[in-house]
Formats: structure tokens, C-alpha cells, sequence
């Protein structure tokens, strides 16, 4: 069984995404876009908050790198982690109080990387289905 550590955004922090913006990820036309989103909370592995140490970095699922800094409070790419080291069947959760966004979401295009981007989403949803 293959390990993913994600850090998941609360309602909130998709409620402080500009108005619309959920609404337009959804649209079928924008689904590389949302799953280029969604696996960029995700990096493969089980690292639970004891591992984590200041300015490290992560390959996420999507290609990006997050970072981590652990002075005062723990944060993946500036946002805050409310609730730590929630495991699951096949990884571990962290709640983050942010959506992050990779750095080029627009460029995603190619359908072969939406393909396998899409079976990791599904690997995502998965890890987010409680115990």
C-alpha cells in the first residue's frame, strides 16, 4: 500500500478563496486545473509532525514543491496546520487553515498529465474517507 501524507484545507479557507473561484474549478473545462490543485496538498509518504523540521521541502503529487517551516508554528507554504498527524487507512492528514496553490496552475494543460493527475485525485479522496 503506497503512503500519502496530505494536508487538507478547511471549509473555511475555500470560503476565503475569491467569490466564484470554487465555482469556476468545478466547470468541466477546469478539472486539470482543480486536480492540479487538490494533488498539490499532497506528497507521497507518511510524515507525521515530529519528522518535520524547519525550511524542509516536499515533492507534492502535482509536480510543486510546498515548504515547511516549523518556527513558532508549523506552516506548509505560509498557511497555518490547525490540526496534525490524523491518520488514515493509507497515510496521514494534516489541516491547514489555506488553500495553496502551485505556482503554475494555468500551464497544466497536457491530457496525459490531467490522466494521471486524475488517478491521484481519486487516491486523494481515498485518504480523506475516515478510519
Amino acid at each position: 500500500m503506497q503512503h500519502l501524507k496530505t494536508t487538507t484545507s478547511t471549509d473555511e479557507a475555500f470560503a476565503a478563496l475569491p467569490e466564484g473561484t470554487v465555482a469556476t474549478l468545478l466547470l468541466p473545462e477546469n478539472k486539470d486545473q482543480l486536480i492540479a490543485i487538490l494533488t498539490y496538498h499532497v506528497v507521497s509518504g507518511k510524515v507525521m509532525s515530529g519528522d518535520l523540521s524547519d525550511g524542509m521541502t516536499a515533492a507534492t503529487v502535482q509536480g510543486g514543491d510546498v515548504t515547511i517551516m516549523t518556527e513558532g508554528r508549523v506552516t506548509v507554504n505560509g498557511a497555518n496546520v490547525v490540526s496534525a498527524d490524523i491518520e488514515a487507512s493509507n497515510g496521514v492528514i494534516h489541516v491547514i487553515d489555506a488553500v495553496i496553490l502551485p505556482e503554475k496552475t494555468t500551464a497544466l494543460g497536457k491530457r496525459e498529465k490531467a490522466r494521471a493527475l486524475e488517478n491521484k485525485l481519486d487516491q486523494f479522496m481515498r485518504l480523506c474517507e475516515p478510519r
